[in-house]
Formats: structure tokens, C-alpha cells, sequence
């Protein structure tokens, strides 16, 4: 399969900048695919990932499975402004000096996904546009947001990939949205975390929080109706993106079941 790989900024309205949009997709444009939604999409694919940082290697899952698909990522801006856009709720707690009350922008990235960036892939490539065909990946702050973007728009995506939530900014949040939106709660998810992911942001009073959150927001989903669930410990990996690249070939075979 050969595919391409487009990179290009896209002006938003909502977010009032201009974002770097990476495009990975079959030169085959006879047929029309389905379509992924990466979050920190600067880290996706070998080629394109600086010398100096791990990848997720989504292309090279893509070589291992044989599956056709389109893989639009999003860059991340710099690491304060991803963790507002990547937080949908206020955090709370010791966590709170990381992201101050009001300054959340999870809601507004996520509107501005949907309402801005689909509709321009949906038009310039051969996607399948339908929700049924519409997938959503994120990692650890990407993860969370990714979660929340599913019970917002459960009528647009209907697989998620959740490496490593990080939700221990306002767990209580996340789960009390699951619930109050439960009809709205109708994806299927893959989840994987690591036990050796460590204390978020040297947060201590958090300690080895990883593990214990997922296992609670995975029990959470099931208790909401949940059928499908792929989730997994992963024993002895680390909260970071090499350790997820290695989960990558499984999840795209996922998308595909």
C-alpha cells in the first residue's frame, strides 16, 4: 500500500490561530477510507518525527497490519496551551497549580475539531465520513480529552483509543460527565496502561496513580452499559511514546473488528 503524507497549516476560527494538521493517507484515491483523529500529532509517524523524540510509529502499524486508512493528527502547541486545550473540566486539588480554574479549553478544541477540521478532510480526501468509520486516538492528556470528545460527539466517533488516560486531574469530572451524558455514551474503547507509569508532573500527593484511575474509569464505562472494551494492563511499561507505539499494530487491527 503506498500512502502520502500532507502537512499543512489550517487556520482556525474557533481557537484563533493557525494549527499544523499532519495528513497520512493511500495514494489510491480510486476508494474511500476510513478515518483517524490524532491527538500531539507531531510524534505520529516515523518519517516525519525530529530525529530527537520517540514516535507512535502509526505508519508502521499501518505496514504490519495491511490496513487502509487515513490517519489526520493534530499538533500540539506548546505544553501549557495543550494542557488547557486537552482539559475539558477545571482541575482540582494539588493539580490545580498546573491549570488555574477557567482556564480550561478542552470544549473549545473539540468543537473546533469537529465543526472546523473534519469538514475539511471530509472535503479534500477520500474519507468515509460517516460515524461508523470515524476514529479518535489520544495518549495520557490526549487520552482524556479523547474520552470526552466520545460523549460530546458519541454521534461522530465511534471507536476511541485511550493510551495511558491521564484523568487524575478531575477524575470526579470525567466520570460525572460519562454519566449525566450516558445516552450519549455509545462508542467502543481500547485502553491500555502501563504499571510503571509514575507520578504525573511530580504531582506527590498523586503517587502511582496511573494504574488505579484507568481501572476506575474502565469499570465506570461498563457499569454505564459499555459492551465493547478492550482494555489491558501493560506490566513494567513507562508513560511514554515508544512504550505506546508498541501497543499501535493491536489498536489498528481494533478499529477494524
Amino acid at each position: 500500500m503506498n500512502m502520502k503524507l500532507d502537512k499543512f497549516l489550517l487556520p482556525s476560527r474557533k481557537l484563533g490561530n493557525a494549527r499544523t494538521i499532519r495528513v497520512y493517507y493511500p495514494e489510491d484515491k480510486s476508494k474511500r477510507y476510513p478515518v483517524l483523529y490524532v491527538h500531539d500529532g507531531e510524534f505520529c509517524f516515523r518519517k516525519d518525527t525530529p530525529a530527537d523524540y520517540e514516535s507512535m510509529e502509526l505508519d508502521l502499524a499501518l505496514e504490519k497490519t495491511g490496513k487502509q486508512l487515513i490517519i489526520v493528527t493534530i499538533e500540539a502547541m506548546h505544553w501549557q496551551i495543550r494542557t488547557r486545550e486537552y482539559s475539558p473540566f477545571p482541575w482540582i486539588g494539588e493539580a490545580r497549580q498546573h491549570l488555574p480554574e477557567g482556564q480550561e479549553l478542552g470544549e473549545v478544541y473539540i468543537d473546533w475539531l469537529v465543526d472546523e477540521v473534519k469538514p475539511f478532510i471530509d472535503k479534500q480526501y477520500p474519507t468515509l465520513s460517516d460515524r461508523d468509520h470515524t476514529f479518535m486516538l489520544g495518549c495520557s492528556l490526549g487520552a482524556l480529552i479523547s474520552l470526552y470528545a466520545s460523549v460530546k460527539y458519541g454521534d461522530v466517533f465511534s471507536k476511541i483509543g485511550l493510551l495511558s488516560l491521564a484523568s487524575w486531574g478531575n477524575q470526579k469530572a470525567i466520570l460525572d460527565y460519562c454519566s449525566t451524558h450516558r445516552q450519549s455514551l455509545r462508542a467502543s474503547y481500547f485502553m491500555r496502561v502501563g504499571t510503571s507509569e509514575g507520578t504525573p508532573r511530580n504531582l506527590v500527593s498523586l503517587a502511582d496513580c496511573y494504574v488505579p484511575l484507568n481501572l476506575e474509569v474502565r469499570d465506570h464505562l461498563l457499569s454505564l452499559g459499555i459492551k465493547n472494551l478492550d482494555f489491558k494492563i501493560n506490566q513494567g511499561r513507562f508513560h511514554k511514546t515508544a512504550e505506546w507505539a508498541k501497543d499501535m499494530p493491536d489498536f489498528i487491527s481494533w478499529l477494524f473488528k
